[in-house]
């Protein structure tokens, strides 16, 4: 698996490395969502004065099943030092061909903070970053950046801001691994710490007690869980996933070809798209071009504006009832076929 930096998923001021990443990642929906256990490595060595330091190293510290990790605890194995691997509840989000692995460390409650459903940008000392126009991404057949996106440590999807560093990993695979270990509800997470037999001997591991700081895995599971049942996609039951990955292209290509240069087409006001797409979803029943409407919403303005393509501006001041909307969705009450 390769480590990924969640803080630059979809930015535009890259790294060759990041838009490498990007681009692997582009275009993909999440075919399944899993609640897993990983095994977290970390070396300690024993400094000066007799204080012991505690390292990971970012690119090979998480995997997937324990012998992985033992055998690259060998691989690093140095004088002086001793492992331990920590069983964390992580998550897998899979699309075709490959795998993301989700994973927070540097606490004894993974994911507790991260929420479902999207939150406020402001609250009290909280300043959060809007990323996207949906209120939930973690969810079968959604875009894997905006998945990722939504874990990004200020988004307003965490109930309060998540360190920058050492905190929440990812790991991008390029293989179609199936063998996860797979989360029980009430998992018992343990800790094996490593002990020398001599040398030409392999390290011994034994199970270590520390009930006091046990990790808690119910959260992912729960996480997990709640996006299965509440799986809110905005495609037909009737549709495929690839029917729906090439409408959702065709939409980008439109915004581009609108985007030309810089030149941003037709810009609306956040309430009038807002209510237009209430309209397309409640009223007059049309899934694409509410879609559309949708994924106009990625980029709010500072003014409470958003550029739309001409089709979906068309959408809004054309074809658009605005009276019937009003009266329909703002004004329950109202009968508007007796007027």
């Amino acid at each position: 698996m390769k480590a990924i930096n969640i803080n630059t998923i979809g930015c535009n001021a890259l790294t060759r490395a990041d838009k490498k990443i990007n681009a692997t990642l582009a275009e993909n929906l999440a075919t399944d969502i899993l609640a897993v256990k990983a095994f977290f490595l970390t070396t300690q060595r024993t400094a000066w004065h007799s204080t012991t330091t505690n390292r990971y190293n970012s690119t090979t510290s998480t995997f997937l099943n324990e012998e992985e990790a033992k055998n690259s605890a060998e691989n690093i194995r140095k004088r002086g030092s001793s492992f331990t691997i920590d069983e964390l509840p992580a998550i897998v989000v899979k699309f075709p061909k490959s795998y993301i692995l989700i994973a927070q460390i540097n606490t004894n409650t993974p994911f507790k903070e991260y929420s479902l459903n999207s939150l406020r940008l402001c609250w009290g000392q909280v300043r959060r970053k809007q990323y996207g126009y949906l209120g939930s991404y973690l969810h079968v057949g959604f875009d894997i950046i905006e998945i990722l996106q939504s874990f990004c440590w200020n988004s307003n999807f965490w109930r309060k801001n998540q360190p920058q560093e050492s905190s929440v990993l990812t790991f991008l695979s390029s293989s179609k691994l199936e063998s996860f270990c797979l989360l029980k509800k009430k998992e018992n997470l343990k800790i094996n710490k490593s002990f020398p037999l001599g040398t030409g001997y392999k390290l011994g591991w034994a199970e270590e007690k520390n009930e006091s700081g046990k990790i808690k895995s119910r959260f992912v599971y729960k996480l997990v869980e709640q996006s299965k049942k509440s799986n809110i996609t905005y495609t037909k039951p009737e549709e495929k996933l690839g029917e729906r990955q090439q409408r959702s292209n065709l939409l980008k290509l439109n915004l581009k070809k609108d985007n030309k240069y810089g030149q941003k087409n037709k810009l609306v006001h956040l309430c009038t798209l807002a209510l237009a797409i209430e309209y397309y979803t409640r009223v007059d029943s049309r899934t694409e071009a509410a879609e559309e409407l949708k994924y106009c919403l990625r980029v709010i303005e500072n003014n409470n504006t958003v550029y739309v393509t001409e089709n979906a501006f068309g959408l809004i001041h054309k074809e658009m009832d605005a009276r019937k909307a009003v009266k329909t969705l703002l004004l329950p009450g109202y009968n508007y076929s007796d007027n």
